[in-house]
This record gives C-alpha cells, sequence and structure tokens, in this order.
C-alpha cells in the first residue's frame, strides 16, 4: 500500500513538470507495471493458503508474464525510437563539427594523379643485378641453413649409436635396464 502512494506522488511530480511525451508514456507505464505486480503479489500469497501451491504459483506467474508482456514490448519500441533519435542528434553533430572545420581549415592542395613514366634503359638495365646479388644471397643462406640442419642430424645418430652400444654392453654383462618408476597414482598407499 506505502509503495502505491509513493508511486502516486512521482506521478504526480511527473505530471506537474513538462515532459516530453516518450517520458510521459514510460511513467504510465511504470505506473501499469507497479499495479500489475502489486495485484500479482497479493494473489501469490492467496496461494501460499492453497492446497496445490505449485500449480497455482506457476499459473499466477504465467499470466503475469502474458500481462507484463505488452508493457515491455512499448518499452522496447520506446527505446528504438530514443535511440534513433540520439543517433541523429550525434550524426547532426559530427555534420556541424566537419562544416566547422571545413570553415576553419584551408583546402588542402592535393597534387593531381600523373601515371609513373616508364624506368630508363639505363636503370632497367641495373635492376636484374640487385635481383641476382639478393637471390644469391638467399641461396648462399640456404645453403648454410641446409648445412647446420645435416650436421644437426649427424650428431644425433651419433647419440644414438653411443646409446645402442652401452645396452649392448650392458646386456652383454647380463645386466637388464631399470625399469621405470610407477606413476604415484597406481601405487597402493601403504599401510
Amino acid at each position: 500500500m506505502h509503495r502505491l502512494m509513493m508511486a502516486a506522488a512521482m506521478v504526480a511530480a511527473l505530471v506537474a513538470a513538462p515532459l516530453p511525451a516518450h517520458a510521459v508514456e514510460r511513467t504510465a507505464i511504470a505506473e501499469q507495471r507497479h499495479v500489475l505486480i502489486e495485484r500479482f503479489a497479493a494473489q501469490e500469497q492467496d496461494c501460499a493458503g492453497r492446497f496445490q501451491v505449485t500449480a497455482c504459483i506457476e499459473d499466477l506467474r504465467a499470466r503475469r508474464r502474458h500481462a507484463l508482456a505488452p508493457l515491455r514490448e512499448r518499452e522496447l519500441q520506446l527505446d528504438e525510437v530514443e535511440r534513433g533519435r540520439r543517433a541523429a542528434e550525434r550524426r547532426t553533430a559530427i555534420a556541424a563539427k566537419r562544416e566547422a572545420a571545413a570553415a576553419r581549415a584551408p583546402d588542402p592542395v592535393v597534387p593531381e594523379w600523373r601515371p609513373r613514366a616508364p624506368l630508363p634503359p639505363a636503370r632497367a638495365a641495373s635492376r636484374p643485378a640487385v635481383s641476382r646479388a639478393a637471390s644469391q644471397a638467399r641461396a648462399a643462406e640456404a645453403r648454410q641453413t641446409m648445412g647446420d640442419a645435416q650436421e644437426r642430424q649427424q650428431q644425433a645418430e651419433e647419440v644414438q649409436q653411443r646409446i645402442r652400444r652401452r645396452l649392448d654392453e650392458r646386456a652383454a654383462q647380463g645386466r637388464k635396464p631399470d625399469p621405470l618408476p610407477l606413476p604415484a597414482a597406481s601405487v597402493p598407499a601403504a599401510r
């Protein structure tokens, strides 16, 4: 009951002040929503005294959703209109700012575009020489990389040969390699 009086006081205050049409409509929607919610809250308390409380509350909630849906839909429409209005204001402000900037600054001198002239014959002849030098440098770098890779492969093969020799020596002595340790999760707990 106290909420109804507060809502009525807010509506009276809002009506006294000049507001845009959308704000008045939003206030009316808020008031309608408040009245509906209060009514459904009272009905929900009535459901508590019944034998089938859950069914009553579920039915009440469905009716509440159905009753509040048009209010929400209208609010969404008002939001869309408000977004459009703000976007139009922003576009107008940007256009005004551009016009002001254009009025302040002189027009920049933009050189006229002309296609490039073909290279003179002397420069055209020196160009493949630069490409040849660059390709020779790339080829030398590739040879160096290939040599490094072959050296690493040879070192890996030498390491594997040493490992095989050690395993063969141990096998000749009759020693077996130690097994790998079991993971901690598979070890039975000590009692």
